[in-house]
């Protein structure tokens, strides 16, 4: 859920779809801050510091979407891939960084991997909850990715693709969106 796009906003808008739980003043909302990290979708015009207007907040957070050239997160084409990490925390708001409260990886596999099958894989985690999710195999092969989450502010990837009839062909993924 977003705050409203256009008309009037306000600070329960903000603490509502943001964060924070208890009477705030703009001053919470700096990008970079608690409720708005720095890489949060659509929080271009949220300054850092200096006079802050409730229409800087129009349609927050964004989903942020990404191709293997710009993700933030890429694994190496490889079998199997490296095993790379990302801090969340900049991309998540103050909500999402509270206890019980959800946010959405998507993957897809790299350009030149010979994956069994080309598919968003969809993964939903819950913050302060360590989750580990791993794709369905394909067509009988040992394909598959990995998205681990250590229930505070990495998520790591690693994808696999396997099978002597397959010559163990290359494997990557990357993280294509993160939905709020």
């Amino acid at each position: 859920m977003a705050t409203p796009s256009s008309g009037t906003i306000s600070l329960l808008d903000l603490r509502n779809n943001l964060g924070r739980t208890t009477d705030n003043d703009l001053g919470d909302y700096y990008k970079g801050g608690y409720s708005v990290g720095t890489n949060v979708g659509g929080a271009g015009s949220v300054p850092t510091s200096g006079a802050l207007d409730l229409t800087d907040f129009y349609n927050l957070p964004q989903n942020l979407s990404y191709s293997q050239g710009t993700s933030p997160l890429v694994t190496s084409t490889g079998n199997p891939s490296n095993n790379p990490s990302l801090n969340l925390s900049s991309y998540l708001t103050g909500k999402q960084k509270s206890t019980g409260n959800t946010f959405t990886i998507v993957t897809l596999p790299n350009a030149g991997s010979f994956w069994a099958y080309y598919s968003n894989f969809v993964t939903t985690f819950t913050y302060g909850t360590a989750q580990t999710f791993t794709s369905p195999s394909t067509g009988g092969k040992s394909t598959y990715r990995r998205i681990k989450y250590d229930g505070g502010n990495t998520v790591d990837f690693f994808c696999y693709y396997s099978g002597s009839s397959t010559n163990y062909k290359e494997s990557g993924c990357y993280l294509s969106e993160i939905r709020y």
